[in-house]
């Protein structure tokens, strides 16, 4: 079923006019059993929409839309959708949203992207000695080679190829595939759920396994840096 994702309330100033319980209506009127709405930069409507939707019999899906700066250039803000799965991840969602705002009086909330990445503290919980992501241990992860997805010898530059501010092509199916970089496709790496989804699909079509926190994050730190 299809459930609208990114959507702006009145909660959003100059993005969005219903209120939280219009888009409960409309869900409820299209047949939809969940709906989740993306303010910018607040939760303000989260009560709101929890109540109305849970008196509809649908699912809230509790949410914002955050800015956060470029790693390229401190003048450029992206926008990230973040959506919570679970309590523990609306909690994160708070934290973050409320650190945008403290950090940033008197001009656009925002955070950093290392303030969205979870990966170091994991890390530090299996090793408390860790010190830092390492790029160069992420090209290595990046380009060796492995029997991976349909018994084939590949790595991760099968498809996405070694200069990564590049296009590359789908070792598989042939598709072209956008530059990995940020540095050259500013929108790589801008959504914490297509990251989270992307590196565990590449672990899993290469290595046949779930990368670890560590390999994960010295992946990440690789890519962005080339």
């Amino acid at each position: 079923m299809f459930v609208h994702l990114h959507n702006h309330s009145h909660y959003s100033i100059l993005e969005g006019l219903p209120k939280p319980k219009d888009y409960v209506a409309k869900a409820v009127s299209f047949g939809m059993k969940a709906i989740a709405i993306t303010d910018t930069s607040n939760i303000h409507g989260c009560h709101e929409l929890y109540k109305e939707a849970k008196y509809a019999g649908i699912k809230a899906i509790l949410w914002t839309e955050i800015y956060v700066e470029s790693s390229l250039d401190s003048k450029i803000n992206h926008k990230l959708v973040l959506l919570a799965k679970s309590l523990k991840w609306y909690r994160n969602i708070i934290s973050l949203v409320s650190k945008a705002s403290l950090d940033n009086p008197g001009t656009i909330s925002k955070i950093k992207f290392e303030d969205i990445i979870s990966l170091k503290q994991e890390v530090l919980k299996e090793n408390p000695s860790f010190k830092g992501f390492d790029a160069k241990r992420g090209e290595e992860i990046f380009t060796s080679k492995h029997i991976g997805k349909k018994g084939k010898e590949i790595s991760c530059t099968s498809c996405h190829g070694i200069e990564l501010n590049k296009s590359s092509e789908n070792f598989f199916t042939g598709k072209v595939i956008e530059p990995l970089s940020p540095k050259a496709n500013p929108k790589r790496f801008t959504q914490l759920d297509e990251i989270e989804k992307w590196i565990k699909r590449n672990f899993n079509d290469v290595y046949n396994r779930e990368g670890t926190a560590l390999e994960k994050g010295d992946v990440i730190t690789y890519i962005i840096n080339k």
